[in-house]
C-alpha cells in the first residue's frame, strides 16, 4: 500500500527507469515540513524495513521515503533495474531527490538524507552531486 513506483523522464538524471519507494506521510498532527530519504543497508529490503519505516516515521514525526537500490527487492521486477552498480545506486538516490521535489513538491532545504551501514556510502554521493548540479544543499 505505502509502494510507489516512480519514473523520472530519460533526460534528467536518474530517469528513464520505474523503480519502487517506500513512502510514508508525516503522522497527522505533526508540524515539521522534513522528509527524510532512508537508505537501507545490505542485506536489506524494503519489505525487510517497512516496520522500521513506520516506527521512524512515528518517531520523528516526519515524511518518510526509502529507497530500493539496483538488484534488492522490487527492483528484481524492474526492467533496467536488476543489476547492482555503483551507479545504478547513485541514479536511484538521484531519482529518490528529484521525486520528493518534483512529484512531493518538498523543497531541498526540507530533506534529511540518513543511510544505515551500505546506505551511507549514497547518502554522501546524493549530498555532493545535488550541489555539484543543482546548488542544492540537503542535509
Amino acid at each position: 500500500k505505502n509502494i510507489v513506483w516512480d519514473q523520472r523522464p530519460a533526460k534528467l538524471p536518474g530517469g528513464g527507469v520505474a523503480r519502487p519507494f517506500l513512502w510514508f506521510s508525516a503522522p497527522e498532527g505533526a508540524r515539521t515540513k522534513r522528509t527524510v530519504i532512508f537508505f537501507h543497508g545490505n542485506a536489506e529490503d524494503l519489505q525487510l524495513i517497512e516496520a522500521d519505516i513506520v516506527q521512524f516515521t512515528q518517531a520523528m514525526k516526519c515524511n518518510v521515503l526509502a529507497v530500493e537500490y539496483p538488484g534488492y527487492g522490487l527492483c528484481l521486477k524492474s526492467k533496467g533495474c536488476e543489476e547492482v552498480s555503483f551507479g545504478g545506486v547513485d541514479d536511484v538516490a538521484m531519482h529518490a531527490l528529484l521525486f520528493c521535489c518534483q512529484v512531493k513538491g518538498i523543497y531541498p532545504s526540507q530533506i534529511v538524507l540518513h543511510g544505515r551501514s551500505l546506505g551511507s556510502a549514497p547518502v554522501l554521493t546524493l549530498a555532493k552531486r545535488a550541489f555539484d548540479m543543482f546548488q542544492w544543499e540537503i542535509g
